[in-house]
């Protein structure tokens, strides 16, 4: 449990450019712990954390590498925070596995959106297919009717990845 008069304190480090690689778990850990409430009264720190983690959440993405902590952070980000971080290239092809883990898709979460290496932006349309007996989940991508993503695709066929 975190102190929740001390996540502007935790914003500021997080976006702190002094900050060490080593010191950035325990910064992602605070912005993502539920904060401490005293005597079970609501002293508004859960949304506090939630707007602090928002703010600083594109700089943390940037720098994270480390698969565990960035799926930390990407399960603490709602759904418009998601789509707006994929339009800026920061989700990346790499984080689509955690996504539909902990957000499921909707039309404000395009989760078909990648940003791939050679082609650039592929629009994509994604499909869910749910087994009730395994509870495995089948993803289908297609291109995104009236983009270029159908050509892109080909492309990259024809290269050969």
């Amino acid at each position: 449990m975190v102190n929740a008069r001390t996540y502007s304190l935790w914003q500021q480090l997080a976006v702190s450019e002094g900050l060490p690689d080593e010191a950035l778990p325990a910064v992602i850990e605070a912005l993502c712990t539920t904060s401490r409430t005293l005597y079970d009264v609501d002293n508004h720190g859960e949304r506090w954390r939630k707007e602090s983690l928002a703010a600083v959440l594109p700089a943390l993405l940037r720098r994270m590498t480390d698969p565990a902590l960035r799926r930390r952070v990407l399960e603490q980000s709602d759904n418009e925070q998601l789509a707006a971080l994929a339009d800026q290239g920061v989700v990346t092809v790499a984080d689509l596995p955690v996504i539909p883990d902990t957000h499921r898709p909707t039309p404000g979460l395009n989760i078909g959106t990648l940003l791939h290496p050679h082609v650039g932006r592929l629009d994509l349309q994604c499909d869910v297919v749910l087994s009730p007996s395994t509870g495995n989940r089948l993803f289908l991508y297609r291109p995104q009717p009236g983009t270029d993503a159908a050509e892109r695709l080909e492309f990259l066929r024809v290269l050969g990845r």
